[in-house]
C-alpha cells in the first residue's frame, strides 16, 4: 500500500515549517472570520438595526453628544461582533490543527509590549476614534472626507508615536534599567548611531518570556526597552547588537517610511470607500454612524490586500537595520548568535513558499540574514 503524498510531504517537511503554516492557517482564519463578520454586520439588516437602537438611546441629548453615544454603541457592538469571530476562528483552527500537528509554544501573534487583554480595548478605542474623524470630516468638506480622514488619522498615529514611550512605560510597568554598566554601554551605542534617548527602561518579560527590544518614542523623546529576559540572559554584545538595530531604524527614518506608506493605504482604502458610497454599494459616511460598517470593511479589505507592499517594505527595512547594527558595533558573531537565538524561539521557518513570504513575512529568513553578516565579515577581513 503506498503511502498518500500528503502524509509524505508532511513527513518531509521540518517541525519549524509545520508551527509556521499552522500559524498562518490560524491568522488567515482569523482575518477571513473579521472580514465576513464585519460584511454580515455592514451588508444586512444589523447595521441599520443596531445604528436605530443606538439613535434611541441617544435621542434627546445635545447634538454633539447624541452622535458621540450612538458611534460609541455602534463600536461597541460592531468590534464586540468581529472578536467573537476571530476567537472562534482561533479557537477553532487550533483545535483542528491540534489533531494532526505537533503542539508548539508561541503561536500567539501580539505586539510584544500589549498585553493580550488590553488588545480588545485598544482596538474599540482605535475604531471609535477612526469613526468619530471619518463622521466629522464628512460633515465639515463633504465628498472630500476621505482624503481629510486620512490626514487626521495619519496625524493621530504621530502623535500616538510621540507619546508611546510614556504609554508603554505606563502599560508594562517600565522600571529605569537597573545594571549601570549596561546602561552606559547602551547610551555611548546610541550616541555613536546619533539616536538621542531618553532613557533606558526594564520592562517585565511577562507569563511568555520572550525576548523584547525596541526603542519607541521620536527625537529627544525616545527611550529604549528590554525586557527582563534579556537583561538576565543575553550576553553584553548580543545586547548591544539588537538595540543598534533597534537604533538603526530611527536612525534611517524607518518609522517615517511607514507612517508615509499606511497613510497611502489608508487614504487608498478611504477613497475607495467613497467610490463604493459614491456607486451605492455602501452608505456614504452623511448618513451617519451606519455607515461606518461599510466604510470600515472597504477599507479594511484594501489594508489587507496591501500586506504585501507593506511587508516587501518592512523586509527591506530589517535588512538595512541589520546592516547599520553590523556596521555600528562590528560584533558579527553576536549578531549570529541573536539571530540563531531569536529564530530558535520564534520556530523560524527557513523554506517559506513564494505566497506565504509575500502576504506574511516581515522579517527575512534566518538564513538571509546569516548570510549578510557572513558578507560583512568578508568584506572587513
Amino acid at each position: 500500500m503506498s503511502t498518500p503524498l500528503w502524509v509524505t510531504r508532511r513527513g518531509n517537511q521540518s517541525r519549524a515549517s509545520r508551527v509556521q503554516q499552522r500559524r498562518r492557517r490560524a491568522r488567515a482564519a482569523v482575518v477571513l472570520a473579521r472580514v465576513l463578520a464585519l460584511a454580515a454586520v455592514a451588508f444586512s439588516p444589523a447595521a441599520p438595526v443596531v445604528a436605530a437602537s443606538a439613535g434611541r438611546v441617544a435621542n434627546g441629548l445635545p447634538a454633539p453628544f447624541e452622535t458621540l453615544v450612538a458611534l460609541i454603541l455602534m463600536t461597541v457592538a460592531v468590534v464586540t461582533v468581529v472578536e467573537l469571530a476571530a476567537a472562534a476562528a482561533s479557537r477553532l483552527t487550533r483545535q483542528l490543527d491540534g489533531r494532526r500537528a505537533d503542539p508548539s509554544p508561541g503561536d500567539a501573534e501580539s505586539e510584544p509590549w500589549l498585553p493580550g487583554a488590553t488588545r480588545p480595548a485598544v482596538l474599540g478605542l482605535a475604531v471609535l476614534l477612526s469613526g468619530a474623524i471619518v463622521l466629522g470630516a464628512a460633515a465639515t468638506v463633504g465628498p472630500w472626507w476621505w482624503l481629510v480622514s486620512a490626514a487626521a488619522l495619519a496625524t493621530g498615529a504621530l502623535g500616538a508615536i510621540h507619546l508611546s514611550p510614556a504609554l508603554v512605560a505606563a502599560v508594562l510597568g517600565a522600571r529605569p534599567l537597573g545594571d549601570p554598566a549596561t546602561a552606559a554601554r547602551l547610551s555611548a551605542l546610541s550616541r555613536a548611531a546619533g539616536v538621542p534617548i531618553a532613557a533606558i527602561d526594564e520592562v517585565a518579560s511577562g507569563e511568555r518570556p520572550e525576548p523584547t527590544a525596541f526603542v519607541a518614542g521620536l527625537g529627544r523623546h525616545r527611550r529604549i526597552f528590554l525586557s527582563s529576559v534579556i537583561v538576565r540572559e543575553w550576553q553584553p554584545g548580543e545586547i548591544d547588537v539588537v538595540v543598534a538595530h533597534e537604533l538603526g531604524h530611527h536612525r534611517r527614518g524607518d518609522l517615517w517610511r511607514s507612517l508615509l506608506v499606511d497613510t497611502a493605504v489608508i487614504g487608498g482604502g478611504l477613497a475607495v470607500a467613497a467610490i463604493a458610497a459614491s456607486a451605492g454599494v455602501v452608505s456614504a459616511p452623511s448618513a451617519g454612524v451606519v455607515a461606518l460598517p461599510g466604510i470600515a470593511w472597504v477599507a479594511g479589505s484594501f489594508w489587507v490586500v496591501s500586506a504585501p507592499l507593506r511587508h516587501a517594505q518592512s523586509r527591506h527595512q530589517e535588512r538595512q537595520a541589520d546592516a547599520f547594527a553590523l556596521r555600528l558595533t562590528g560584533q558579527v558573531e553576536a549578531f549570529t548568535s541573536v539571530i540563531r537565538r531569536l529564530g530558535k524561539i520564534h520556530v523560524a521557518d527557513e523554506q517559506p513558499t513564494p505566497l506565504a513570504r509575500w502576504m506574511t513575512s516581515r522579517h527575512p529568513t534566518v538564513s538571509e540574514r546569516l548570510r549578510a553578516a557572513d558578507r560583512f565579515r568578508q568584506s572587513r577581513s
